[in-house]
């Protein structure tokens, strides 16, 4: 498997800031973003993923998500008709407008979608104001 680079490809503006793709896209991870009042979260599609076989790291700004997809040893490509499922090694690095305190980050994984709950950073959180 080919690895496709994407070099500051912008897949969402949080706060005004780009969230961009970190330096190369390994493998085939499909996502989706969304911003709340208290986090970022994060949730992939990762079928036939085990969850043995995912990772996540975080380091200042960045979070980056991979794992394995292993594919089946019992199927050999001489007794295959079609193969169009992708196997190996994947990962994803996005930079946050913030530094992530990884003890606040929660991750859970459930029927093939990683979840990823990334809290702001507590001046970064809206807070209501009553008008007197």
């Amino acid at each position: 498997m080919g690895e496709i680079e994407r070099v500051g490809s912008p897949s969402k503006c949080w706060l005004g800031v780009p969230l961009k793709v970190e330096d190369k896209v390994t493998g085939v991870i499909v996502l989706q973003d969304y911003e709340d009042e208290n986090a970022i979260v994060l949730t992939a599609e990762l079928p036939g993923v085990e969850k043995e076989d995912l990772y996540v790291d975080t380091k200042g700004k960045l979070v980056t998500l991979g794992g394995e997809r292993k594919s089946d040893e019992k199927i050999t490509d001489e007794h295959s008709y079609r193969r169009e499922r992708n196997y190996g090694k994947f990962e994803r690095s996005f930079n946050l407008p913030f530094e992530i305190n990884t003890e606040k980050v929660t991750a859970t994984f459930n029927n093939g979608i990683l979840k990823l709950e990334i809290p702001k950073p507590e001046e970064e959180t809206t807070s209501k104001v009553t008008i007197q």
